[in-house]
């Protein structure tokens, strides 16, 4: 593929890497999710206590979710999650408000608000192995279906302050299942890209806007779709979801090998940061952010691919990746995730708008981590199906 007046081949590569980087503004992200599910939610629901979200915590579909705050991954098996809103307890003209819940993953997990003024520990968390997924260099923390029970201290606490006394009294037992999935603070460093940023050469101009539709190759999200379960429960974070600003594309409907047919969606699109085209070589870098989370627990899967940064250079483009799977805690690493042969793609030039289609990816020479012995170096990985470039003066 070639341009003209502009000069040379042009380079595709993508390089998705941890969001943080040095001086970036760090944000918590995802929610806790709580379904009242257990015998100590039937015994408040005998006792006629109302349970209600306490902004910005909402009920949705009968679940609280409640926003992350902030908190802190300190090592693969410890962290600490903080929730934003909170639950409000309400019995005839009685209330308790639990807030700046808290979330303490450890070798006893459990769960603290702050009640009376004081913080207190009003649950634990049952969690079977492998149910909890702690992420350090990312800083992400994943719960999968645990249990939340009211401890007898929590009981106590909150039975005269809603009235309840005699046998009406509150006691010890499961109040519901959580789920978190929650970024709470920073990843702990960038990795070093495995391909240092090539500097823009002189002769190149900025890119003020670009979008990019990726297409990732079929069979992989079709396996990874039959990874909607978990030690046979449904987990909904299963499958391929965006992240942190990436948009899925249309749902189309694909038959597997097998012929049956999975409709999910096969592209997504990735918000623009920043880039560079080189007018005399053809040569371009364009940096996307957001990412993709490939999750499959029962085979020991929960992958993120974040922030691509695209280079274009013929048949040598490629995709260059920071990945991590939290699932066996694989720390983020750089590695080449895509290659692509700029050369096979059509372009067009339109006043200072530069359109490309159908860039053919391939899985590269240097395979590794998840995928290798599973695709062979060369089998087709998809595409980037359009990738259109606005330049600047």
């Amino acid at each position: 593929m070639s341009l003209r007046p502009l000069a040379g081949s042009l380079v595709l590569v993508a390089a998705l890497a941890a969001p943080a980087v040095a001086g970036a503004k760090t944000t918590a992200s995802g929610s806790t999710r709580l379904t009242l599910d257990g015998p100590a939610a039937r015994t408040l629901e005998q006792r006629g206590v109302r349970v209600a979200a306490v902004a910005p915590a909402k009920k949705r579909s009968g679940q609280f979710v409640l926003p992350i705050a902030g908190g802190k991954v300190s090592s693969a098996r410890v962290a600490t999650v903080r929730l934003r809103g909170g639950l409000r307890l309400t019995r005839g003209g009685r209330q308790v408000v639990l807030r700046s819940l808290v979330l303490k993953v450890g070798r006893s997990s459990k769960v603290t608000a702050r009640v009376g003024g004081r913080s207190r520990t009003l649950f634990t968390v049952r969690s079977p192995k492998g149910a909890v997924t702690l992420n350090r260099a990312g800083q992400s923390v994943a719960v999968q279906n645990v249990a939340l029970r009211l401890t007898a201290g929590g009981a106590k606490l909150l039975s005269p302050r809603l009235g309840l006394t005699g046998k009406q009294r509150l006691s010890a037992g499961t109040l519901a299942t959580l789920l978190t999935d929650a970024r709470v603070a920073a990843p702990v460093a960038a990795p070093a890209p495995t391909t240092p940023a090539t500097p823009a050469p002189s002769t190149a101009v900025p890119i003020v806007a670009a979008s990019i539709v990726w297409r990732q190759r079929p069979s992989w999200l079709q396996y990874m779709e039959t990874g909607k379960a978990y030690n046979g429960q449904p987990d909904p974070l299963g499958g391929t979801s965006a992240l942190d600003g990436a948009v899925p594309g249309p749902v189309e409907e694909q038959r597997t090998s097998n012929g049956s047919v999975v409709a999910i969606p096969y592209t997504y699109a990735f918000p623009f940061a920043s880039g560079w085209y080189d007018t005399a070589t053809g040569r371009a870098q364009i940096q996307f952010a957001g990412g993709l989370r490939h999750r499959y627990m029962d085979h020991g899967i929960d992958l993120t691919v974040r922030n691509p940064l695209v280079e274009l250079n013929g048949a040598a483009s490629r995709i260059v990746a920071t990945v991590g799977n939290a699932a066996t805690s694989a720390p983020a690493a750089s590695t080449n995730y895509v290659s692509l042969d700029a050369t096979k793609a059509a372009a067009s030039l339109d006043g200072n708008v530069i359109t490309i289609t159908g860039i053919p990816g391939t899985f590269p020479s240097d395979v590794s981590g998840t995928f290798s012995g599973f695709y062979a170096a060369g089998e087709p990985f998809g595409s980037v199906d359009a990738l259109r470039l606005t330049l600047g003066g």
